[in-house]
């Protein structure tokens, strides 16, 4: 019996060790050559350490997150059979990042509010407000912005459980927003 709770007490100093590799501070600078962006982050926040696009959240991501993606325009997109091409406007851009969202696994009754054009980093590109449910029925809220830089489309999401946090933190993203920059290898590729 002895041995068995030492090996689960290993265990789960093991797992703990990992875990916390997985997470780091988010606030400050942040910079992300292979996909050509930086950004401030918030002081108090935890980004994802390795992962193919950025994710933060303060108190976790199903209460509140913000994330960046970019999607090469010449490849489909996971969800949908719509494409990005370069040289959409804006808007037609958004109809394809929706559809691409409402059709992700966990999203359910997507209702788009608003969609604006937006300016990214000085370009053209689109702002969308919108809610949707997940299969526990939370509603959730989501600002969506969007961008085609070359052939590269950039996605900056804030999700937040619609009651209390998405109002709480929708002046941490816009401040991440406004600092949000697309980089010089963004522009090369």
């Amino acid at each position: 019996m002895k041995k068995v709770l030492l090996l689960f007490i290993v265990f789960v100093v093991l797992i703990a060790g990992c875990a916390t590799k997985v997470w780091v501070e988010a606030g400050g600078p942040y910079r992300n050559e292979e996909l050509g962006f930086c950004a401030e982050l918030p002081q108090g926040w935890m980004r994802v350490q390795s992962a193919p696009y950025l994710l933060a959240t303060r108190d976790g991501l199903a209460l509140q997150n913000i994330a960046v993606e970019r999607f090469d325009v010449r490849e489909p997109l996971e969800h949908t059979q719509k494409r990005l091409q370069p040289g959409m406007t804006p808007l037609e851009a958004a109809e394809v990042a929706l559809d691409n969202l409402a059709l992700r696994p966990g999203v359910n009754d997507l209702e788009t509010a608003e969609i604006v054009p937006a300016t990214v980093d000085g370009h053209d590109g689109f702002k969308a407000v919108c809610a949707y449910k997940d299969q526990s029925e939370i509603k959730y809220k989501t600002v969506y912005c969007g961008v085609i830089s070359g052939p590269w489309f950039y996605a900056v999401r804030y999700t937040a459980a619609e009651r209390h946090y998405f109002q709480k933190d929708l002046d941490t993203f816009e401040s991440v927003l406004s600092g949000f920059r697309l980089t010089e290898k963004a522009s090369n590729d």
